[in-house]
């Protein structure tokens, strides 16, 4: 039987998630009890340096899409073949430079983090080579990657991503347990992105045939791909800066005020990474309608649909979303004494300056497709990156006085305002959207989950929930409000019909 490879992909990109989530639950905590508090800092605080390092890339995967999708269309199979050989050529060499940037930082390190505990400084380097060796090598496999995905084969690229997604936590977590460090830990996810490359290489020449050749590209192309990554690259650099300019300046600036830099670092990893969880429910849901936004505007529908679906979506993102901020309210500082070594309550304040405003900005990215589709998306390129330098700004001296809650009050700030404020004015005076109307109805279901937020507020406050019996029994009670009032005083008739619809059509069967 033949598959639907784009209904496996869109499956496997939920179960992918779910997984990674799972997983990252269960293998998290147990590395940082292995490793402990410094350590684990010292581990991330050298993820998010080579991590900016992905902006060598200049945006070139999405020029590598959009080149070989006209090629192909076209059917030029010499074209294809000279773009598949500069691709790995040019990947190849920001892999190279990647690598000897890595190897640099290393050697400067003590300059650049004076902070981190002079113990764990040969570590961090070690840690900081094997790290950019890892980054470079998975450089000229994203030309394999992106073939299989611009052929849409995602039943064999979302195999292999679900098993290197599973494979990584597994096998860390057995390496721990046996005794393993961080440096093992590294090593392990060099071999899988090793691994992985030589799937992708061996698939790509097998089955799909992939054309390679070296010549001349045709005139004016290095222009066009200048062009055309501009702004891809700034908006790749302010994602980067986002993801992990707080972790850096932690480890740049903390330790005199609160404690070493590395541990602060590592106390910051871990409600961060929850924030990314919680956004990443948003994005999964904006996905789904991403073709039908992008046909709307390009059969030229009026401005009012469109705002229909902006709002539609918004809608749903935001009742998930605020379900689950209620949960966390309630019995999120019970845990995080389970998930992280550090301490819950900081931790705790973290996760929540991190998730609040994030809200904002999770439940519009329908806003930013719509943009893209628009061709008006260079002012939100621009309005980002001088959010991310303020946000720099502002955290840096807040890191000093604060540790990570002053990193994640900065990042509060500055989200709000830029990615808040700022952008639903865009939306409004711009784009077309009636950001009145997606207020009124995000508001209407804030007041319908007003009871269930006040009995979270009341349970974080004077209930404790510092065993798995009390998280359990303050825990569900607050579900069961959330649910209730979510049915009947949130959703819709229209919602509850979409929701209940299909389990009841089927069970009519």
């Amino acid at each position: 039987m033949k598959i639907n490879q784009v209904k496996f992909g869109a499956i496997m990109t939920y179960v992918s998630y779910a997984l990674s989530v799972l997983l990252g639950l269960i293998s998290t905590p147990m590395l940082q009890r292995h490793l402990g508090e410094s350590e684990f800092g010292v581990y991330q605080l050298v993820l998010p340096v080579v991590s900016m390092l992905t902006v060598l890339t200049f945006g070139l995967g999405s020029v590598y899409t959009r080149y070989y999708s006209i090629y192909k269309t076209e059917n030029d199979t010499d074209k294809m073949a000279k773009l598949n050989g500069l691709f790995i050529v040019m990947y190849s060499i920001i892999g190279a430079v990647a690598i000897a940037i890595g190897f640099g930082l290393a050697a400067m390190f003590e300059s650049i983090f004076p902070n981190v505990t002079a113990e764990y400084v040969p570590l961090a380097k070690t840690l900081l080579r094997l790290m950019a060796i890892n980054m470079g090598l998975s450089f000229p496999v994203y030309v394999f990657t992106s073939h299989i995905v611009v052929n849409e084969a995602y039943v064999f690229q979302k195999t292999v991503a679900a098993l290197k997604m599973v494979l990584n936590p597994t096998l860390t977590m057995v390496l721990v347990v046996l005794g393993f460090r961080s440096v093992a830990v590294t090593v392990l996810a060099i071999a899988l992105t090793v691994g992985v490359g030589i799937a992708d290489i061996v698939y790509c020449f097998r089955r799909l045939k992939m054309p390679i050749a070296f010549g001349r590209m045709p005139n004016g192309f290095f222009k066009e791909i200048l062009v055309f990554t501009s702004f891809v690259f700034l908006s790749n650099l302010v994602g980067e800066l986002d993801w992990n300019s707080d972790r850096v300046i932690l480890g740049m600036f903390a330790g005199s005020a609160a404690a070493d830099a590395e541990v602060e670092v590592g106390l910051y990893s871990n409600p961060a990474q929850i924030n990314i969880y919680f956004m990443s429910l948003a994005t999964m849901l904006t996905n789904v309608f991403v073709p039908r936004a992008h046909r709307l505007i390009a059969s030229k529908r009026p401005d009012s649909e469109v705002s229909d679906l902006f709002i539609k979506v918004g809608r749903w993102q935001y009742m998930m979303m605020i379900t689950i901020l209620i949960g966390f309210i309630a019995v999120g500082e019970g845990f995080m004494r389970y998930y992280t070594v550090y301490d819950p309550h900081r931790s705790y304040l973290i996760a929540l300056l991190l998730m609040i405003p994030t809200i904002i900005p999770s439940v519009q990215n329908l806003g930013i497709e719509i943009q893209q589709a628009k061709n008006k998306h260079r002012f939100r390129a621009i309005a980002y990156a001088v959010v991310a330098v303020a946000n720099i700004a502002l955290s840096i001296p807040l890191a000093i006085r604060w540790g990570g809650v002053g990193a994640a009050l900065g990042t509060a700030i500055t989200t709000f305002v830029g990615k808040g404020l700022l952008m639903n004015w865009y939306y409004r005076r711009h784009i077309g959207l009636d950001i009145g109307r997606f207020w009124k109805e995000i508001g209407r279901i804030t007041l319908a989950m007003g009871l269930p937020l006040a009995a979270a507020i009341a349970v974080a406050v004077f209930a404790d929930t510092s065993t798995v019996g009390r998280f359990v029994l303050w825990g569900i009670p607050v579900v069961l409000v959330e649910l209730v009032c979510l049915w009947f005083l949130a959703m819709t008739k229209a919602d509850r019909e979409q929701v209940a619809g299909p389990l009841l059509r089927r069970l009519k069967r």
